[in-house]
């Protein structure tokens, strides 16, 4: 988790943009890959960004950040500590034996609030999304679940000073996943 995620829908995407006061350039509707852009909110507000911070070494993107290690790994430290944002999705994709594509969404949430992290690179904010280990039910499906935040949980974890009481695992994450018709 998590390789691709479904956006918000046009009209969701316009309301958020709207209180913004800016317009969508470069979001699409429907899944979103890797260096595409996407919906995140941060501490100063909404705002589009590109999925992916280029590796080191030059080639490829990291995605997915490791709650566990997120605050150790000298690659993530700073910008946990600095530039958290939120991501926002009706669901995520995970695929089951590596050949059916699941449809990952909270039952009864309409959309999910994921914790993530950005930086600039080359003037442009990239971020990635933070993942944490499975809850027992979800192993089914994969190892790795993204860090969903509750609604009472984003300002928090967006503007909060105990940044590792704010990445810690939930224990318990209510999603539902159904196969994916597209």
């Amino acid at each position: 988790m998590c390789g691709r995620f479904h956006s918000l829908t046009q009209e969701q995407l316009n309301t958020f943009f709207a209180l913004a006061g800016t317009t969508l350039s470069q979001i699409k509707v429907g899944e979103v890959f890797p260096t595409e852009f996407a919906l995140v909110k941060t501490k100063f507000g909404f705002a589009e960004m590109q999925w992916g911070i280029p590796k080191w070494q030059g080639t490829g993107v990291i995605i997915n950040a490791r709650q566990e290690t997120v605050l150790d790994k000298p690659f993530f430290r700073e910008d946990m500590l600095h530039r958290r944002c939120v991501v926002y999705m009706p669901y995520f994709y995970e695929w089951q034996d590596h050949k059916v594509k699941n449809a990952v969404h909270r039952d009864g949430q309409p959309t999910l609030k994921v914790a993530g992290l950005y930086r600039m690179v080359d003037g442009e904010p990239r971020f990635v999304i933070i993942t944490q280990e499975a809850t027992p039910e979800f192993m089914v499906l994969h190892n790795r679940l993204p860090l969903m935040l509750e609604d009472d949980e984003v300002q928090d974890y967006l503007h909060g000073d105990d940044v590792a009481r704010l990445t810690m695992s939930k224990t318990t994450v209510n999603v539902v996943w159904l196969p994916d018709e597209d």
